[in-house]
């Protein structure tokens, strides 16, 4: 009985399969590429531009230099059907992403809008979207994070954001993102740690803001120590290791949410360029360092206070004062921001990750994907072997099952 129970299941199984199969057929926009997976139910996947699409060309400035591609989509495409599960939009000339830009994609779980010229994403673009869990808006032109730019994106865990040209983020602007467990901020022009646009990230866990422009870190840092999951990355910053850093150089074995403090440097002043901050820190512990007061405060760092300009506290690291709110973005209006190729290309960094899963790239989405279809061809292959070797025993022993496999 329990054998005839598995061949009916089997047999159900590969028939719900070629009904699937034999369905019309689900498209992608006609600008973009469709591609239909088969598990336990349709599942498309839309690549936009198709590589056969007839757009014109477009070209900009963005964190690589200047991008030049051969044909281009002039605005977010539409039409994509409910089925669609992953969506990768790449040469995009609209400078901005509209309000309510993906009206009809309710099961949408990853998106890609990168190497694209967007500049601004209006608040509730991504409205629309409540199962997205991945959403990369890397290698575009965006400048500023208004206010509610992610509502919609209640379930969303990892967030991209790197190579673009970010120099101001609003304190709400994470708003509606209680989920959000990976952040990246590399590669932009933030000159400040947003601390009040990550202190309301409840989940947050990764946080990485390597490579930006930040000369100085104020005590505001502080009040992301209470978020004990956290780890915040800051290499590969211009810090500025002067008296205004001495707080910060001085407490640094204590800052046990910032995970890569052993592998921050100096930038300037000069005698001091590309010193490990914790070599400094060795040296202004002895009281007969022969640096110049504006280079660095010398004196033993157990007397040192945390100062942050304006603001000296004589008091515990981690006690529970609140800072006055300081501005935490300095950008130069007007400024045209321009990168070249090789400073996009960054060196290896000898860091130890933590284990939270990465943002995938399409090209690690598309290996995920090749596994899962594997899986479950073996899955079904290993059920067949053993249908047909539970069927020759019974049949050779006599049992009577009827085994017809033709």
């Amino acid at each position: 009985m329990a054998q005839n129970k598995a061949l009916l299941y089997f047999l159900l199984l590969v028939s719900n399969q070629l009904l699937l199969v034999s369905a019309p057929a689900l498209r992608c926009p006609d600008s973009c590429r469709s591609q239909t997976l088969y598990l336990f139910g349709r599942v498309v996947i839309c690549h936009c531009p198709d590589k056969n699409w007839a757009g014109s060309p477009c070209s900009w400035i963005g964190y690589g230099g200047t991008y030049s591609f051969p044909a281009c989509l002039d605005a977010i495409p539409t039409g994509f059907d409910k089925a669609t599960r992953s969506i990768f939009i790449k040469n995009l000339r609209s400078s901005t992403i509209l309000e309510r830009s993906f009206p009809n994609s309710p099961e949408v779980q990853n998106l890609w809008i990168m190497q694209s010229n967007v500049s601004t994403v209006q608040p509730g673009a991504f409205q629309g979207l409540p199962l997205v869990k991945t959403l990369s808006l890397s290698d575009n032109r965006i400048s500023s994070l208004e206010p509610d730019t992610f509502l919609g994106l209640e379930r969303v865990t990892n967030l991209n954001l790197e190579r673009n040209a970010i120099s101001v983020i609003s304190k709400h602007a994470f708003r509606g993102l209680p989920l959000l467990a990976r952040l990246k901020l590399n590669k932009n022009r933030l000159r400040s740690v947003p601390v009040d646009a990550l202190l309301p990230l409840t989940a947050l866990k990764f946080a990485s803001l390597k490579t930006n422009r930040i000369t100085t870190i104020d005590s505001q840092v502080l009040r992301l120590s209470h978020k004990q999951a956290l780890r915040l990355y800051l290499a590969k910053n211009p810090l500025k290791c002067n008296a205004n850093l001495t707080w910060f150089i001085c407490h640094l074995p204590e800052l046990n949410h910032i995970f890569d403090r052993d592998f921050l440097r100096c930038a300037s002043p000069a005698n001091l360029s590309g010193i490990l901050l914790a070599t400094v820190r060795k040296d202004i512990s002895q009281t007969d360092t022969d640096w110049s007061p504006q280079d660095i405060r010398s004196g033993r760092c157990d007397e040192m206070s945390t100062t942050t300009g304006p603001h000296t506290h004589h008091t515990s690291l981690y006690n529970n004062t609140i800072l006055t709110e300081m501005p935490h973005t300095n950008a130069t209006p007007g400024s045209e921001y321009q990168a070249t190729t090789s400073q996009a290309t960054t060196g290896t960094d000898i860091v130890t990750r933590p284990s939270f899963g990465p943002i995938l790239t399409e090209e690690d989405y598309s290996c995920y994907v090749n596994a899962v279809i594997m899986s479950v061809a073996v899955s079904l292959l290993i059920v067949l072997v053993w249908v047909v070797v539970i069927c020759l025993y019974e049949r050779y022993h006599g049992t009577g099952m009827a085994c017809h496999l033709h």
